[in-house]
């Protein structure tokens, strides 16, 4: 990471504060159990980062004069109510499973993303590192579901697709994910040989850090609120980061520009308190209740489908974003 090239930020020292250190804090608080567990810290993780992070697109979509006049944005915008109605409407029960999915995808994304960002210039196996990160990602997640988990556990209740929470189901299950597990750990060892020998290491701290994470996450952790904390902030943060970047060098207002990290703080705040009142919300509107559901999840969803969009190479701002 010493050419510059081939970093996201000015330095590598700048790169490992705003990328990778929020996550070994993480690990580092869990030796402190009476830290991690605090009141504080869930709320800063569940509505701070998690709930307040998805309003931060909109500080481009909708704050930027030029940007929301674009369709897309709009379209884009009815498209996320659209799917949010149609899964409450048709399947109710599903919505959080839905949620849950496309959550997990987008995080993965995120970190492929980032991955790619230290692989610029390099056009040579792509394709190979592409499939490599999906598959140390992907397949930690896939054995999450075969995976035996505490009782009483968000896990259990939200993968109703596979119906693979209950007990006995997972016991027949067990030799497939001891199968998974050692396949995981050959491709490990196949995945980073061959690109060690081919000398192709831009980009393998960062694909082999989101594999760490999807590994604790989904296969060493059996504390639910752990896994989530270190999902949330490796991607969280990192975003928050990757945002202010953003905003700082392609927003068309000059006070976005300057004051950038206020504007951050402030929306992470507001989506958050709003993330806090969910339940309250649909309480008050309970006669349409789907139909606020569908609104509420507009933000999440919304902030996946413009992410698809915003951080792609024919993006106009990515290129200045890329080039500062």
């Amino acid at each position: 990471m010493a050419d510059s090239r081939v970093l996201i930020f000015k330095s590598p020292t700048e790169d490992f504060l705003k990328i990778f250190l929020p996550t070994f804090v993480v690990f580092a608080l869990f030796m402190f159990p009476e830290i991690y567990t605090s009141s504080l810290v869930a709320m800063l993780t569940m509505y701070f980062f998690d709930g307040g992070h998805v309003y931060s697109t909109m500080l481009e979509q909708y704050f930027d004069p030029i940007e929301r006049k674009k369709p897309y944005v709009w379209q884009l915008t009815l498209l996320a109510f659209a799917m949010n109605l149609v899964v409450a409407l048709l399947y109710e029960s599903y919505f959080f499973t839905y949620i849950f999915y496309f959550t997990v995808f987008h995080n993965m994304r995120q970190g492929l993303g980032v991955t790619f960002l230290y692989r610029r210039g390099e056009k040579e196996m792509a394709g190979f590192v592409k499939y490599s990160y999906y598959f140390l990602t992907l397949t930690p997640f896939l054995l999450f579901h075969l995976k035996t988990r505490p009782s009483n556990q968000m896990g259990e209740a939200i993968i109703k697709p596979l119906n693979l929470g209950q007990s006995q189901h997972l016991a027949a299950l067990l030799p497939y994910y001891n199968y998974g597990l050692g396949l995981f750990i050959l491709g490990v060892l196949f995945i980073y040989g061959t690109l060690l020998l081919k000398k192709q290491t831009k980009g393998l701290l960062a694909m082999g850090f989101f594999a760490l994470v999807y590994v604790f996450a989904f296969i060493l952790s059996q504390n639910e609120f752990q896994s989530y904390m270190v999902l949330i902030v490796s991607h969280a943060i990192p975003y928050f980061w990757l945002m202010e970047k953003r905003l700082v060098t392609s927003h068309s207002s000059g006070s976005m520009k300057k004051f950038a990290v206020v504007f951050l703080f402030l929306i992470f705040m507001i989506g958050g308190l709003i993330d806090y009142n969910h339940q309250d919300i649909l309480d008050l509107f309970d006669s349409v209740n789907l139909l606020m559901l569908s609104l509420l999840y507009v933000p999440l969803i919304s902030h996946f489908l413009f992410d698809g969009v915003i951080w792609t190479r024919d993006n106009e701002r990515f290129q200045i974003f890329l080039k500062s």
